[in-house]
């Protein structure tokens, strides 16, 4: 199957199917302390946010959904537009079909810095030729959206595995340029690609790639999990490679596993791992060691459904949230309006959070504003329950990991 058809699959699938996780995000772990005393005007509270050193109206970065096929266009012409018009940070969906179409990735072998840099040339010398084959379809999925959103931030997209064998240069010239990007995305994904039919087998290089690609890149890299998590063991690797952001995407929402077993001829034997990931509470939580020691950009994304699961993820650490699900269902069920309706919910209810919290902005939100939920129930799919947040001396959060015998559950 050709990637133009696999990428109409997965959103026809993510939205026909259910193909949600049946664990939570972990993030009805917690409920907010309400302060009766806020000392604040609610009419000076603000939702505006900052990443990357520039301000947003509102912490919500429109993640990655799609492109490279009959119809991407058309979903992110819209949400080019609606970013635009609000203020919203955006990243279009993986460019491999650009880069594959022009031969970019994948037509020359070899890993590590050494060999990108002996086929470099010849790949540099080639580059025009080999982009200008692209199919006009192809490349106006991705263009379109600058078109649409001259002002806005809009980020690259490019999977791990495709850096293993790509000239960098080349690769972020092609995908930065396309869009006048403003950042890169590198996505993991090895769950889904173990998942899907024609995946990729070999992750071997990822990191040298990621690297590369931070050493070349002019403007920041970040990368993001397509649902399954990153821990804070992976995180660390990724931030000491050069990695500006970290996107948890962690498990909660849409499970990419689930898309992929409903493509798969031999899907009940995948059945066990539509679950699997790291919850996106958790990723977050192993995060927080690393702020002592590192200064990067944290996003939340991984069932980011409400306003409130948006403010428990900036209370747990991250600067920003993230969603591609709830936003692409509201655009196919409502339109454009639809979106514009949902961001003023939105923001009115965060508005009155954010008052009840006692905070006059989003980044005023911390730790000390949740309580862990007495009234919480894991189910047996949640592997990381509150009393499983590991106090083992190996977590890389050891005995500083939040709510480790800090703050237990009241007695009922």
């Amino acid at each position: 199957m050709s990637i133009h058809d696999r990428k109409k699959d997965h959103i026809r699938l993510s939205l026909l199917q259910d193909v949600q996780y049946r664990q939570s995000n972990g993030l009805d772990r917690y409920i907010f302390e309400h302060n009766a005393l806020p000392e604040v005007n609610a009419d000076d509270v603000t939702t505006e946010a900052t990443l990357f050193g520039r301000t947003f109206s509102y912490p919500l970065f429109v993640s990655s959904m799609t492109g490279g096929y009959d119809g991407a266009s058309s979903i992110n012409a819209q949400i080019a537009r609606f970013c635009q018009q609000r203020n919203l940070p955006f990243g279009v969906g993986s460019q491999r079909a650009l880069l594959e179409a022009g031969a970019v990735v994948g037509a020359k072998t070899g890993t590590g810095a050494e060999s990108r840099a002996k086929i470099g040339a010849e790949i540099r010398a080639e580059a025009e030729t080999r982009t200008s084959s692209v199919s006009e379809q192809t490349r106006r999925s991705y263009s379109i959206v600058r078109e649409m959103a001259p002002d806005a931030f809009i980020a690259s997209n490019i999977g791990g595995v495709q850096l293993i064998h790509a000239d960098i240069s080349t690769l972020v010239d092609v995908i930065v340029r396309s869009i006048d990007a403003d950042a890169v995305i590198v996505h993991l994904n090895p769950l889904q690609e173990l998942m899907q039919p024609e995946g990729d087998r070999s992750f071997t290089g990822v990191l040298l790639g990621i690297e590369a690609l931070c050493e070349a890149s002019t403007v920041p890299v970040i990368v993001k999990e397509t649902g399954a998590g990153i821990s804070g063991r992976v995180a660390k690797r990724l931030l000491e490679a050069g990695v500006q952001a970290i996107d948890v995407a962690g498990a909660g929402g849409t499970s990419w596993a689930k898309i992929e077993n409903h493509r798969h001829p031999d899907a009940g034997d995948q059945e066990p791992f539509a679950d699997w990931g790291i919850d996106t509470a958790t990723c977050l939580t192993d995060m927080q060691p690393l702020r002592a020691s590192h200064s990067f950009e944290l996003i939340a994304s991984g069932g980011i459904g409400n306003p409130f699961d948006l403010l428990k993820a900036l209370c747990l650490g991250a600067n920003f949230a993230a969603s591609a699900g709830t936003i692409l269902k509201m655009l196919m069920s409502e339109g454009e309006a639809g979106l514009h309706k949902m961001l003023d919910l939105w923001e009115k209810q965060t508005r009155i959070a954010l008052t009840l919290l006692g905070c006059e902005r989003v980044s005023e939100c911390a730790m000390h504003h949740l309580r862990l939920n007495p009234s919480y129930n894991p189910s047996k799919q949640d592997q990381y329950a509150v009393k499983d947040h590991s106090a083992k001396q190996d977590h890389p959060a050891g005995q500083d990991h939040p709510f480790v015998q800090k703050h237990p559950p009241k007695k009922q």
